[in-house]
């Protein structure tokens, strides 16, 4: 049984004064061949990711510094507007929020072009208009999986032998219209990209992931950036974590931008 692996599905019979309830006994043998992991990045598919590194292949964000001489800000408010973005009824959309650390460092998960910048110090607003930004999120980056279906749960699916799960979703409008091309950013606990994913013409997304704590972020031509943190775990659905727990999405099915 080397290399192999077991699931067991235990029932037993359940005998009281009244009735008996007899519950049969299965078990399936597996092994790690039987899911396959894809690594979709750069327009290009890997193989059995697991023994890719993610870090190598994965986005990155932009990143920068404020600082003016030997004075550093620290939670200082950030603010990209792309420049060629159409506006909604509310405004200009805001693509990204960041705040700086404690060394006035801050990391814009955005895609290159041009934006107008807004740093607000103090309760005061400093623009930058026409920034050129040439480095940011230049293609998709996600994982999909494959394999013996271990369980199906709302918006997700577990495989066995993989601590992988398929999540599978649909991003709508206040109309319950689809939402083709937004964006949904998913953050590891320390702040690199898990997941970097578009929604097709339906609005629809999936991809793989891990059981852990993440910051999601999502945004629409159309709609300014929405960011929350949640915990990925086999109880919940992925939606029902983004709408459940935030005030920032809608309490719906799907997830209203």
């Amino acid at each position: 049984m080397a290399g192999k692996k077991i699931v067991f599905d235990c029932y037993f019979d359940v005998i009281g004064r009244v009735s008996t309830h007899s519950h049969k006994c299965f078990f399936d043998v597996t092994d790690e061949e039987d899911f396959v992991v894809t690594l979709h990045t750069n327009n290009k598919e890997y193989k059995n990711a697991t023994e890719i590194d993610f870090i190598r292949y994965g986005v990155k964000p932009v990143v920068g510094i404020l600082q003016n001489k030997d004075k550093t800000y620290r939670n200082v408010k950030v603010e990209f507007i792309h420049a060629n973005e159409k506006k909604s009824t509310m405004g200009n959309v805001v693509n990204e929020i960041c705040y700086t650390d404690d060394g006035g460092r801050y990391k814009a998960y955005i895609e290159a072009g041009v934006y107008d910048i807004d740093i607000f110090i103090n309760n005061k607003k400093i623009s930058k208009k026409n920034v050129k930004i040439d480095k940011g999120l230049k293609y998709q980056y996600y994982k999909t999986v494959n394999g013996l279906i271990h369980k199906k749960f709302k918006d997700w699916v577990s495989f066995c032998g993989t601590d992988y799960k398929m999540v599978f979703g649909q991003l709508i409008d206040n109309k319950k219209t689809p939402i083709q091309n937004a964006e949904m950013i998913v953050l590891d606990d320390k702040g690199n990209v898990d997941t970097y994913i578009k929604t097709d013409e339906d609005g629809k997304y999936s991809f793989a992931i891990k059981n852990g704590t993440y910051t999601v972020k999502i945004r629409s031509p159309y709609s300014p950036m929405k960011t929350t943190k949640i915990t990925v775990d086999d109880y919940h659905g992925f939606s029902e974590l983004l709408t459940g727990n935030s005030n920032v999405f809608n309490k719906q099915d799907m997830i209203r931008l």
